[in-house]
């Protein structure tokens, strides 16, 4: 008989609470995944999360394809904890809007907050598709807990609400003669609470200047010598902060 092809072990988002011996409850689309795509027998590893109780080691229990269930044995990772790091974004197209979902997932970003702006042109926003790629990204990218998503709000009522606490830190395009991202970083001062914001393609009107230019903790910073569109910029920034401030920099 062939042998079976070695295969990285899958690692999946499962809801449940988390114990030795328990058994947890698959999707048809996880069943599919580990019967038909993965070719997983009955005793196979599955590397489990369910965004509160770590990272688990599982096996599967069953005969039947696409009839599994996962019973964890142990606990492997301990739960991680990520920056206080939030990404305020305005909508964008459609494909944009996920690769900025996708990305700050990995990159480790906490919560994420469609805006909606005076220059916004896409508001269509889908909590279930937004919440299966961010699940997706995390379970490749080997993340224990999810970032929350916000529904979209529009842009004055979520400034209003901004906590007093939170250093606010945006990009701004009119400063991009004789400044970089990188400069404007490395200028703030340490802050363990930020929001990273990300205007529209067509970038901030002159009332949300005017209101983020009298915010106590809002903090404007340099795109570069080119212009970059919102899903550049987005992990741009996150890039820079999680370099100089968050579990990225230096110990």
């Amino acid at each position: 008989m062939k042998p079976r092809a070695a295969h990285r072990t899958p690692r999946l988002y499962v809801e449940g609470d988390y114990a030795p011996n328990v058994a947890l409850g698959l999707t048809p689309e996880q069943q599919h995944y580990l019967s038909g795509v993965m070719r997983l027998k009955a005793g196979d590893a599955v590397r489990v999360f369910n965004g509160k109780d770590g990272e688990w080691q599982a096996k599967v229990q069953g005969q039947k394809p696409r009839q599994f269930a996962l019973v964890l044995d142990d606990l492997k990772t301990a739960q991680e904890t990520v920056p206080d790091l939030a990404l305020a974004f305005a909508l964008v197209k459609r494909s944009r809007t996920e690769f900025i979902i996708e990305k700050a997932t990995e990159l480790g970003v906490r919560a994420l907050i469609p805006l909606i702006t005076d220059f916004t042109q896409a508001d269509r926003w889908k909590p279930d598709r937004a919440r299966m790629i961010s699940i997706e990204a995390a379970e490749q990218c080997g993340r224990t807990v999810l970032p929350t998503l916000a529904e979209p709000c529009g842009f004055p009522d979520w400034l209003s609400r901004m906590p007093d606490d939170r250093m606010l830190i945006y990009g701004d395009e009119r400063r991009a003669e004789g400044a970089t991202l990188a400069d404007g970083m490395a200028a703030l001062a340490p802050h363990d609470k930020a929001t990273l914001l990300i205007g529209p393609e067509g970038g901030f009107s002159r009332a949300e200047h005017q209101a983020l230019s009298a915010h106590p903790l809002a903090h404007a910073i340099g795109l570069g010598p080119r212009i970059l569109r919102a899903d550049t910029a987005a992990v741009s920034m996150i890039t820079l902060w999680q370099e100089r401030f968050g579990d990225w920099a230096p110990s």
